[in-house]
């Protein structure tokens, strides 16, 4: 493989990498008991089909997989909650981060959801750690991105390496 291409193709992922959002590859329906009314009770649904694996209220033709992204997890609570709540923009393509949940019951030490899901008082009342954070092993951990000065300098190496492959190829001469 051509070092130049190599060089390209760190580029464009370190730039694509820089974001941590849910994927909605299908519709978001957070009426996951398809009754026809979001409440109180999809939420509830979503919640015990994320945390205790009980997922018999979802009757949505995706389950109570809200943002279609292949796994029930607090990002589909998270979804459903910011549905309920009303709030502006896209339920299932809000970014998501490491939240450690301060109030005690079934939540585990650490889970990725949305800011306002972590931070309400009624559900969590958790230490959210950023948009660009993430749990591992039950721990918050900062997942590494590059600021736009960050992009400049990557772009400008990425220059650099491909003039410099580009000049150390011999030139072609014309034959007789």
């Amino acid at each position: 493989m051509k070092l130049s291409y190599v060089l390209i193709a760190v580029g464009i992922y370190m730039c694509n990498s820089s974001a941590n959002s849910v994927f909605a590859g299908c519709a978001c329906n957070t009426n996951v008991d398809n009754n026809g009314t979001l409440n109180f009770l999809d939420y509830a649904i979503t919640y015990d089909c994320a945390r205790l694996n009980n997922c018999a209220g979802c009757l949505a033709p995706d389950g109570c997989d809200v943002n279609c992204d292949g796994t029930v997890n607090f990002a589909d609570v998270a979804a459903v909650h910011w549905d309920f709540l009303a709030l502006p923009g896209d339920a299932c393509n809000q970014p998501l981060g490491a939240c450690e949940p301060t109030l005690p019951g079934n939540h585990p030490s650490c889970i990725d959801t949305t800011e306002q899901h972590c931070e309400d008082a009624n559900i969590t009342a958790g230490t959210f750690h950023g948009d660009l954070s993430m749990c591992s092993n039950g721990q918050p951990i900062d997942i590494p991105t590059l600021s736009e000065w960050g992009l400049v300098v990557l772009s400008l190496a990425l220059l650099a390496g491909a003039t410099l492959v580009l000049r150390s190829r011999p030139l072609a001469t014309a034959g007789p």
